[in-house]
């Protein structure tokens, strides 16, 4: 009987660990999309302490542009990618200033936007 639920106890540990690993720390971006048939939960992305923007795919979606601009419309990155399910695209943001920067997720499906 103690060992099982040594077990148990183990077995819960180890979910918690992995379920915390997914979840992104850090300032969520709300993303938004018009006319787009992309989920919006179908895609993460936070903003760490270290201005690292970190784009979390929770599906599969393939043929995916993620574009990082400034507000004047000055590129800071673009990655295009075929992404798995529990993908990450890290980004580094040098001169992060809040309210300043735009991210677009692109597939043939549609856009996803949000501002950070």
């Amino acid at each position: 009987m103690m060992k099982q639920i040594l077990l148990m106890i183990g077995a819960l540990f180890i979910y918690s660990l992995s379920f915390s690993m997914t979840q992104a720390p850090g300032k969520k971006i709300i993303l938004k999309g018009g006319n787009t048939l992309i989920p919006s939960s179908s895609v993460q992305v936070t903003l760490d302490k270290d201005k690292t923007l970190t784009t979390t795919f929770n599906k599969d979606m393939d043929n995916v542009t993620i574009t990082i601009k400034k507000q004047s419309g000055e590129v800071i990155s673009i990655e295009n990618m075929d992404a798995k399910e529990w993908d990450i695209c890290p980004t580094n943001i040098p001169d992060y200033k809040e309210g300043e920067y735009i991210i677009e997720i692109s597939t043939p499906d549609g856009e996803l936007e949000g501002q950070f």
